[in-house]
C-alpha cells in the first residue's frame, strides 16, 4: 500500500486528531458515541430491526469495554476500582437490551452514562479541577438495576 492511499490518509488523520484531543476530550467523545449507539438501538427496537438494535448495542459494549480495559489500576488509586464497577455494571445492563428487546433498557443506560460524559467534558474544558462538592461516587448514582 502506497503512502497516499486513502487508508493511510485516513489513519494519518486519525493518529494526528487523537494527538491533538485532550485525553479526557477524547474520554467525553467516546462517551457521545456510545449513548449515540444507544439511541440508534432504542429506535431500531421501535421499529423491529433485531439486526440493527444487535449491531448498535455491540458497538456501545465495545466502547465501554475499551474504557474499562484502559483502566490504570496503579496509579488510578480508589477510581480505577470504582470506574470498573461503573462499566461493568453498564456493559452488563446492555447485555439485557438484546435478551428483552425493551427500549426503556436504552434511555436507563443513557441516563447512566450521561453524567459521566458531563464531567469528563467538564474535565476536558478545563472547568473542573475534581469532582464538584458533594457529588457522588459513579457507584452511588447508579439504578439499583445497574449495579446489582
Amino acid at each position: 500500500m502506497n503512502a497516499c492511499s486513502p487508508r493511510m490518509r485516513a489513519a494519518s488523520a486519525y493518529q494526528n486528531a487523537a494527538r491533538a484531543e485532550h485525553p479526557a476530550r477524547q474520554i467525553a467523545l467516546l462517551y457521545d458515541i456510545a449513548i449515540r449507539q444507544l439511541h440508534e438501538a432504542r429506535t431500531a427496537i421501535t421499529e423491529q430491526r433485531i439486526e440493527d438494535r444487535c449491531r448498535f448495542v455491540l458497538k456501545a459494549f465495545e466502547i465501554l469495554q475499551a474504557l474499562q480495559s484502559c483502566l490504570d489500576f496503579e496509579l488510578g488509586g480508589t477510581i480505577a476500582p470504582m470506574l470498573c464497577r461503573y462499566y461493568g455494571s453498564a456493559m452488563n445492563r446492555l447485555l439485557q437490551i438484546n435478551q428483552k428487546n425493551d427500549s426503556a433498557l436504552c434511555d436507563e443506560i443513557i441516563a447512566y452514562l450521561t453524567p459521566m460524559r458531563e464531567s469528563w467534558a467538564r474535565i476536558a474544558d478545563g472547568a473542573a479541577a475534581g469532582p464538584p462538592a458533594g457529588s457522588a461516587r459513579p457507584d452511588e448514582t447508579a439504578p439499583a438495576s445497574l449495579t446489582a
